[in-house]
């Protein structure tokens, strides 16, 4: 998987419009593109006016493929003026979780929603699926996770 990680700041008095106009292009992403698999929104704690945007897509092309989508078109257009200075951006290789890893998750990405101003689960249930054994020693257990979001 191709990954890319986007360090912006933002103007004094900006951050909160950066943060809501951010949120449509990330749930887009995940919601309307097949190829993008992550979209992190990340504060930076000790300097309040850095963001980091955290993208995991299938291949270089499905990220170009983004770049003109209407979400990311109407976020540039709607971001760039309170950008302060020019952003920094890392391209990246995923090596874990693998591709399949990544493709079986996206599905909890699609079902998100927002509680206050995070996004939560209305309840998380975690249900022991399996044991097994190595050499007759226990490994571990195997879990089964689920998360309702209605």
């Amino acid at each position: 998987m191709f990954a890319v990680f986007v360090t912006i700041n933002i103007k004094d008095g900006f951050v909160e419009e950066f943060q809501k106009a951010s949120f449509g292009d990330s749930q887009g992403s995940v919601r309307d593109e097949p190829g993008c698999y992550r979209f992190d929104i990340l504060k930076n704690v000790e300097i309040p006016n850095q963001f980091h945007l955290y993208e995991v897509y299938e291949d270089e092309q499905a990220f170009q493929a983004h770049q003109q989508t209407p979400h990311y078109k109407k976020w540039r257009q709607t971001v760039q003026p309170w950008f302060e200075g020019t952003s920094q951006r890392v391209t990246m290789d995923t090596i874990f979780p693998s591709d399949q890893g990544w493709i079986d998750q996206k599905p909890c990405l699609l079902n998100w929603r927002y509680r206050t101003n995070y996004l939560l689960p209305k309840y998380v249930s975690i249900v022991l699926v399996s044991k097994f054994n190595t050499v007759g020693r226990p490994w571990g257990q195997l879990f089964e996770f689920s998360a309702n979001f209605n």
